[in-house]
């Protein structure tokens, strides 16, 4: 993305870690579109997942997107943004909560918002240089799969539990505390979503714990 307010343009790569909720949504949201009735030859729905958007003047990216658009025979009316989705993983809440906050300013028609904050026990470190982790992988011959990478660890071929650390050539790779989901809505005839707001009728908070 592409921030005018600093002129700094900032490239992400999503990690399988940071995909996984709102894959998962994708799945939820889609299947509650296609049981809701509404006439498919003049509203177009859809549920985009890291679809860039213009938001004023700077190119952003959100992890989910569900946008409405009103089909006119062969044309087309401009988006109308009816849910906004961002998952933190590896940084911090703040730095989603301001994104957010720019996506309601330049859409306060926006009916839902969806932060999802993935907690680590301990912050990512990369394998120290010359540690026994960083010799096995600088010498290896290529950059192994995913699956080739999970096949190193001790446990390999047994089901993965995220209470438990990837832990693979000795070295902690990841390990996930737990994952806040927060969800924020609005009535129509209410003003734009306030993310400071904790009100039970606007705002749910639920936790996903891998301890359980």
């Amino acid at each position: 993305m592409y921030d005018t307010d600093v002129c700094t343009m900032i490239i992400k790569l999503p990690t399988a870690v940071h995909e996984v909720p709102f894959d998962h949504l994708k799945k939820v949201l889609e299947s509650a579109l296609d049981d809701t009735p509404y006439d498919e030859d003049t509203i177009l729905a859809q549920v985009h997942m890291n679809c860039d958007v213009l938001v004023m003047s700077s190119t952003l990216v959100p992890d989910m997107l569900i946008s409405l658009m009103a089909v006119h025979g062969s044309t087309f009316t401009a988006s109308w943004y009816l849910l906004i989705g961002e998952c933190a993983f590896s940084k911090q809440k703040s730095h989603i909560v301001n994104k957010l906050k720019k996506y309601i300013q330049g859409f306060p028609n926006l009916m839902v918002v969806v932060m999802v904050i993935i907690d680590e026990v301990c912050d990512y470190q990369s394998p120290l240089k010359n540690s026994d982790t960083w010799e096995f992988f600088w010498n290896i011959d290529k950059v192994p799969s995913l699956d080739e990478f999970l096949a190193l660890c001790p446990n390999a071929g047994k089901p993965l539990s995220l209470s438990a650390p990837i832990k693979i050539k000795g070295h902690t790779w990841c390990h996930i505390n737990s994952v806040d989901y927060y969800i924020w809505v609005r009535q129509p005839v209410e003003g734009p979503i306030d993310l400071d707001s904790t009100d039970a009728e606007h705002m749910a908070h639920g936790v996903s714990s891998t301890s359980f």
